[in-house]
């Protein structure tokens, strides 16, 4: 796959079976590459959301997406994606508008773990599915519980 900033083409031959795609686009920022490969996986009789890493992620991340808020309901942060990223978006009255991306410790389906930036450190974060469904954040010492997707 390749770009010219304002085209790219993604191109992909599996010899043995016959078989090929290539795609091209007028759009440099395109995921072609992610594109064939979720094609090549379809033809192949393959779920691209096992095949794909990026689309493992992002499922993974769609499940951490949406309102939490903490016991008290002080405080009701959001997890959005942006840009294929989590980022923590909170809004308090007047003083307080802050939005920060989550940078995964790792990328693992097992792994909730990740770091944000705030005020000059950097703070864990960390998500806890529970086997009902339900879903904790914890920052520092809050913890909060999500109360819609």
């Amino acid at each position: 796959s390749g770009t010219t900033i304002v085209s790219g083409a993604y191109i992909a031959f599996i010899p043995e079976l016959n078989l090929g795609i290539a795609i091209e686009a007028n759009n440099g920022n395109a995921p072609l590459a992610m594109f064939g490969k979720a094609i090549l996986a379809i033809l192949l009789e393959k779920d691209p959301e096992v095949e794909i890493p990026f689309l493992q992620v992002q499922k993974k991340f769609g499940k951490l997406v949406g309102q939490y808020t903490s016991y008290s309901k002080i405080y009701s942060p959001k997890i959005i994606i942006k840009n294929g990223m989590l980022f923590y978006k909170l809004k308090v009255g007047n003083f307080i508008d802050k939005e920060a991306p989550l940078i995964p410790k790792n990328l693992t389906e097992e792994n909730n773990e990740f770091y944000m930036y705030n005020m000059g450190k950097i703070e864990p974060v960390k998500f806890i599915i529970h086997e009902s469904g339900d879903i904790n954040l914890l920052i520092e010492r809050n913890n909060f519980r999500k109360v819609r997707g």
